[in-house]
């Protein structure tokens, strides 16, 4: 009698162990699916915080920042598990984020709730390929945002025939126009030489302009404009102007509000101001002329 006692004291703890373990395992899986949906949800939001303090990174410290915790509220980040950092001088803002998760199956083995965590850095850096830039060339200088500046120049400031036009893909006063009007289609890249294109081209210069203004139906100021705006021109930055048709290096890429053309012939001017700008195309290095992208890391 002892030993059959003996041998169902056995087979309950065996029993045990099994029950002990089909409920580990469950708990893994049920358990580990919801910290895994939770974390992945606490990742999404940090790294939406990083984004929103990196895109207004340009306007100061106290506005990245600003951004940053408006936009973790709205993805139901309280500020107290919120870590932020904002980096203005290294273009940088990180995020991070922990918090508890009652856990169900798992209660059963006295384990009742689990930290999940999640951290993200986002970071302005400069673009070191374009597409869709302007055929034209502006000489660097120390820009200011807000700026007026002519894009294309006129009479009495080109250099040796030369007025800021580049060829991009082709010569000639049409290829310039097209490109003019929507944007060259390749890429170009800091350290690229490219042609100019020399002649005023006032015609296909003041063609292209205006197709561009009537082009915005949003009444768009330097102020208030979308990203997608035709008025925004994206064009080369170069270190001069050579006389007659010639090579020039790319230094960088900036932004620009169009205002304007205005003159003919020779008199013919773009303007436009200078504008900070996020962009898509192959980053590196740190934001210069204005122009940049983001980058999320982690």
């Amino acid at each position: 009698m002892s030993e059959r006692k003996a041998e169902r004291g056995a087979v309950t703890v065996i029993v045990l162990a099994a029950m002990v373990a089909v409920l580990g395992l469950g708990a893994i899986v049920i358990d580990g699916g919801l910290l895994y949906h939770e974390q992945a949800k606490l990742q999404t939001a940090v790294d939406a915080v990083a984004l929103a303090g990196a895109q207004a990174l340009p306007l100061g410290h106290v506005a990245a920042r600003n951004a940053a915790e408006s936009v973790a509220l709205n993805n139901g980040l309280s500020l107290d598990e919120l870590q932020l950092g904002v980096d203005a001088a290294g273009a940088a803002v990180t995020a991070s984020a922990a918090r508890q998760v009652a856990l169900g199956l798992a209660r059963i083995l006295d384990h009742h709730q689990a930290t999940v965590g999640a951290r993200a850095e986002a970071r302005l850096s400069g673009l070191t390929g374009l597409q869709g830039v302007a055929p034209l060339g502006v000489i660097w200088q120390n820009f200011v945002f807000g700026q007026l500046y002519d894009i294309k120049m006129g009479a009495g400031s080109g250099g040796g025939g030369n007025y800021g036009a580049l060829a991009l893909g082709g010569t000639g006063s049409a290829n310039y126009r097209e490109n003019l009007r929507s944007g060259y289609p390749g890429w170009l890249h800091v350290g690229d030489t490219v042609l100019t294109e020399p002649g005023n081209m006032s015609g296909p210069t003041k063609q292209a302009i205006d197709e561009r203004l009537a082009a915005c139906r949003d009444g768009c100021t330097f102020t208030r404009h979308t990203a997608d705006c035709p008025r925004i021109m994206l064009v080369a930055v170069i270190p001069g102007l050579p006389n007659g048709r010639g090579e020039v290096t790319i230094l960088g890429f900036a932004a620009f509000f169009v205002e304007g053309v205005t003159g003919q012939g020779n008199d013919n001017f773009i303007r436009g101001r200078f504008i900070q700008l996020r962009a898509r195309g192959e980053s590196g290095g740190t934001p210069s002329f204005g122009l940049a992208t983001i980058r999320l890391t982690r």
